[in-house]
């Protein structure tokens, strides 16, 4: 190990690597020794000018040093790294490859019970399909847009749900709607009333919800044709069951079908909500899965996302790796309250994580995609430039004069351990800083520096205020925070990945 003239590599750049390695005959001696040089990713410029210097290979690594092992492996099967960008990027892509190699295989390998429209539907999961359900709250000017919205989460069904009291018009003109929100999803209709079903049937819909011993005779023209969703009893006779009744009454009412000659069945068992039978109802998919096994079957999982007063994301995670464990064929949510709101994605990330997993025979971790949205699997990373500085302040919520000026350099840091927000001053030039300031509160530290540097430009008091808010986010919600860089909180690139874990599946 040799010590560079380098106070925080951060600050580092290639030009500046260059002149140490230049004018130190050890370090350049050291490093001709080696087949591959690894730069830290922090350090701006093209490392490629290093390469005149000690005749080897030289490439960024990753900002974060835990990825080191994964950088060297990468670079050991073959990969290329940058001279230019840090690893993280690089390594992002190469695990999303392999996960899409994975899935692709999970899909390839599907045993199907038949097919609706262009969808093969396997009789046990995985692969499981999702369907998502358009709200009944919605006017039906809204229904085409949530169509739409739901294809591009990765529905590959769309439903449209049809409210009990609306009149027979307006729940026609919903259906019309919906099928003109959709690309290549397959449309669905979920109502009580026949005549409504028999025409989203004639609009192109290839699967009704549901089918149950109070309406199998309306049907029979589309027996053999079209798909069905099968419930145990009829909604509109009152009639109730619970996960233990609802089994022996789910099998009469598919042998009922089948002798009326129904050829696509798909059963629905109905998820009870938490707290009130669950767990008993997951046992009941299990004894489904294997004592019907001619038979493909839906989970639903909006009686536990809409009844449980908790953030969708885990809930619809872990129902979806039950599904994937029960064998499910199809899995069907709805956005129908607010905080719903992104269930199709959460469900379709989750289903692919959980189906590839499946495969490997291992826990969904570590796969190469991941629905982390307000949390990292790892902590923000100091790098001891606090230790460094000749004055540390505490910033508390002291009242400061704000005035916007003029500037100097800031380096930002969380610590999760301590729960603060570190920001510290470099004047030019110096390898150390000049004072570092730690606290809770962005505003308040921002309040502190602009005081103490009226120097501080506008430009860069704003560069600095959106820094300091997204440190503050990070610590927060525990997500891990790099500054420049992206805290990747929300959903935008989790719609782009099941775009690209998708693309050519349906081709």
């Amino acid at each position: 190990v040799i010590k560079l003239p380098i106070g925080v590599m951060g600050l580092a750049t290639a030009s500046t690597l260059k002149h140490i390695i230049e004018n130190i005959p050890e370090v350049k001696s050291l490093l001709k020794q080696f087949d591959v040089v690894l730069v830290s990713g922090r350090v701006e410029g093209d490392v490629g000018v290093l390469e005149d210097v000690i005749k080897r290979p030289v490439f960024k690594g990753s900002i974060d040093p835990s990825l080191l092992p994964e950088t060297i492996g990468y670079l050991l099967e073959g990969g290329t790294l940058s001279k230019k960008g840090p690893a993280e990027e690089i390594l992002l892509k190469n695990r999303l490859e392999q996960f899409k190699s994975s899935y692709r295989t999970v899909v390839s390998n599907i045993k199907p019970a038949f097919s609706i429209g262009p969808l093969k539907v396997p009789l046990r999961g995985p692969p499981v399909l999702l369907a998502a359900e358009t709200p009944v709250t919605i006017p039906v000017s809204k229904v085409r847009e949530y169509s739409s919205w739901y294809e591009g989460q990765g529905a590959e069904i769309v439903i449209v749900g049809i409210p009990v009291e609306e009149d027979l018009d307006s729940s026609i003109k919903r259906v019309r709607e919906a099928e003109r929100g959709l690309n290549k999803a397959v449309l669905a209709v979920d109502s009580m009333k026949a005549k409504v079903i028999e025409s989203g049937f004639e609009m192109g819909a290839e699967l009704a919800l549901s089918l149950h011993p109070g309406n199998i005779e309306a049907f029979l023209p589309y027996r053999r044709e079209k798909a069905f969703v099968v419930i145990p009893t009829d909604p509109l006779a009152g009639d109730v069951y619970d996960a233990e009744s609802g089994l022996p009454a789910l099998k009469q009412t598919i042998a009922k079908a089948g002798s009326y000659g129904y050829e696509k069945l798909i059963a629905d068992l109905i998820l009870a909500p938490p707290c009130t039978g669950l767990l008993q109802s997951i046992e009941s998919y299990l004894k489904f899965s294997s004592e019907v096994g001619s038979v493909p079957f839906m989970m639903g999982f909006a009686n536990v996302t809409e009844l449980f007063d908790v953030d969708s994301i885990g809930v619809n995670a872990i129902l979806s790796a039950l599904a994937v464990e029960v064998g499910a064929s199809l899995v069907l949510v709805s956005e129908e309250s607010w905080k719903a709101r992104y269930s199709v994605v959460e469900t379709k990330i989750s289903l692919m994580m959980a189906s590839v997993a499946r495969q490997k025979g291992m826990p969904p971790v570590d796969l190469g995609i991941d629905m982390l949205v307000l949390k990292s699997k790892n902590p923000s990373r100091q790098s001891g430039v606090l230790l460094k500085a000749k004055e540390r302040v505490e910033v508390n919520g002291e009242s400061l004069k704000e005035e916007l000026d003029r500037w100097g350099h800031v380096v930002i840091e969380v610590d999760h351990e301590t729960g603060r927000i570190i920001a510290c001053v470099f004047k030019a030039g110096a390898k150390t800083p000049e004072r570092c300031y730690y606290g809770r509160s962005a505003l308040n530290i921002l309040k502190r520096i602009i005081s103490d540097n009226p120097e501080l430009s506008k430009q860069h008091a704003g560069y600095l205020g959106v820094e300091l808010e997204k440190a503050e986010i990070a610590l927060a919600t525990g997500k891990q925070y790099t500054q420049d860089r992206p805290l990747e909180i929300g959903y935008s690139s989790k719609l782009e990945l099941v775009k690209e874990v998708l693309e050519g599946l349906q081709a």
